[in-house]
């Protein structure tokens, strides 16, 4: 999955909580600050969402961070090679650990580091 379909099925998971919980687009634009034409722009996939922004829409629609990005990287391409996949799971992966302080962050990095010498992989 590449990043245009990252961001359409990432629009996709958004509309489909936000009609779930009632909501408009113009509820969706109060929560995050924004126009309710940013909105509608992100539910199609023409904008992308940020992981900040994220952390603002998911409360209202009952949902975390994590739930978002869970079914949005669900999607699958059709003809989505091995490689776009890996690439979609990093890219998932990068924007979610963003949103972590820099001592998780930090502690994330050291985890990793240790169990991929732990597995006999160069660090």
């Amino acid at each position: 999955m590449n990043m245009k379909d990252f961001n359409r099925a990432m629009g996709a998971v958004i509309r489909k909580h936000r009609l779930a919980r009632g909501l408009s687009q113009s509820d969706v634009a109060k929560a995050l600050g924004v126009s309710y034409q940013q909105v509608s722009k992100a539910e199609s996939g023409a904008n992308a969402i940020s992981a900040h922004q994220l952390t603002m829409i998911a409360p209202p629609l009952d949902v975390t961070v994590a739930q978002l990005y869970e079914e949005a990287s669900a999607t699958r391409t059709e003809g989505a090679s091995p490689d776009d996949e890996i690439n979609a799971e990093l890219f998932l992966i990068a924007r979610y650990f963003r949103l972590l302080p820099a001592a998780q962050r930090k502690a994330q990095v050291y985890y990793l580091k240790m169990l991929t010498a732990l597995q006999g992989a160069p660090v």
